[in-house]
């Protein structure tokens, strides 16, 4: 139940109520079932697009913190101590996260930080988290200046996922084993698109591997056609796709309808088996053959994951598949329980220096944030074949 009052949901995850009804749906499933836990809760404040254009991806992230807010309860607690987790909704826009994070310090006093979706509002949101002494921990943002020592508030921020520019080096070393011996990008015209173009190329070309071709499309565009038909007459042997799940089914889908031939790959963690549950036998045959940079891969010893998938199921429904935002959700909120475990209390000076200095089991494995606060988790090459996800490869992480 919410509480637009006090935004408390069954007593432990709060929320800002959204005006969606899929949004209201996922804040009010019930959560946290077993408060056996005793003491004064522990606060995590959570940043996250709940209401405005990029609100579902935000109710994607709210999905994995209700299954680790479940797990974490179930197991007592942190430190014999029930953990609060205070969602404040950023839209993903600076100005509206550097308010939330604001209130989540000031009023809620929270222990530890996370957010802010959108790379914008993840480095604006860091001198704050610096400036009241804050960990911070980034779940999705890419931008390379969020782990760049001379950005505003690096000492306190710290990052779990991979990015584009750790995965450009990892699926260099691939491209000429699978075929993809000129490239071509199609990608999203934004931060993230640009990213993935630029560091994806630059690593390719130290492989000797050329870009011929970089296409642009804005955010919601539905016909790819005249892009595709740009990269049909191009020297490209294979296309590398920076989009949403609906966007490169979309793309796939004109590339089939072309018949277009050469290989392709979708960036950035979007998951196989998520795309074969969306695409259905109608739309399948699409995308026989696509490679995908994936973040987890059930059939290559992610640890945990099929334990996640079926809380997952059991919460959200059988037909359902979880994006890689509700796993970073998960993973980046386990990370900040075990690094308060680690650091015997809610100091947040110690608590950052056990984020600097250890190790963390993750769905991923294990994982260590390094110099820079960047940490390099394993990233699998994923394929669909004969309408079904197969592993190609394993490739970084411990």
């Amino acid at each position: 139940m919410i509480s637009r009052k006090d935004r408390q949901v069954n007593g432990s995850i709060w929320g800002f109520v959204g005006i969606f009804v899929f949004i209201m749906a996922i804040l009010t499933l019930p959560v946290s079932e077993n408060y056996a836990q005793s003491g004064t809760p522990i606060k995590i404040g959570f940043i996250t697009p709940v209401t405005g254009p990029v609100s579902y991806d935000g109710s994607m992230l709210i999905e994995g913190i209700k299954i680790i807010d479940k797990e974490i309860s179930a197991q007592g607690g942190v430190l014999g101590r029930p953990l609060n987790i205070i969602i404040e909704d950023g839209k993903g826009d600076p100005i509206e996260s550097v308010s939330a994070a604001e209130k989540l310090m000031t009023r809620d006093k929270v222990t530890v930080l996370m957010g802010a979706w959108a790379s914008s509002a993840s480095l604006a949101v860091m001198p704050i988290a610096e400036k009241y002494g804050i960990p911070f921990i980034v779940e999705t943002s890419s931008s390379p200046k969020i782990t760049d020592p001379s950005s505003p508030g690096f000492k306190w921020t710290f990052r779990p996922k991979s990015t584009a520019g750790i995965d450009g080096e990892l699926v260099a070393s691939q491209l000429k084993d699978l075929k993809f011996t000129k490239l071509a990008f199609l990608s999203q015209n934004n931060d993230w698109g640009r990213s993935v173009a630029k560091f994806y190329s630059e690593s390719a070309m130290k492989k000797g591997i050329p870009t011929v071709l970089s296409e642009f499309f804005t955010l919601g565009e539905r016909n790819f056609n005249s892009f595709l038909t740009k990269i049909k007459a191009s020297e490209a042997t294979g296309l590398v796709i920076t989009a949403s799940y609906d966007e490169s089914l979309l793309i796939n889908e004109q590339f089939y309808e072309l018949r277009m031939k050469i290989p392709r790959m979708i960036s950035s963690g979007l998951n196989a088996g998520k795309f074969i549950r969306l695409a259905g036998p109608g739309r399948l045959a699409s995308l026989e053959n696509v490679y995908f940079v994936d973040y987890f891969a059930p059939a290559e010893g992610s640890a945990g994951f099929n334990s996640f998938l079926k809380e997952y199921q059991n919460m959200f429904g059988k037909d359902k598949y979880p994006e890689h935002y509700s796993v970073m959700a998960y993973v980046s909120t386990k990370i900040i329980r075990d690094a308060i475990a680690k650091a015997g209390g809610t100091e947040p000076e110690k608590i950052r220096e056990v984020l600097e200095n250890n190790f963390f089991d993750t769905l991923f494995g294990k994982l260590k944030f390094g110099k820079e606060h960047q940490a390099t988790p394993a990233v699998f090459l994923t394929q669909i074949k004969n309408g079904k996800q197969v592993d190609v490869k394993k490739m970084g992480g411990f």
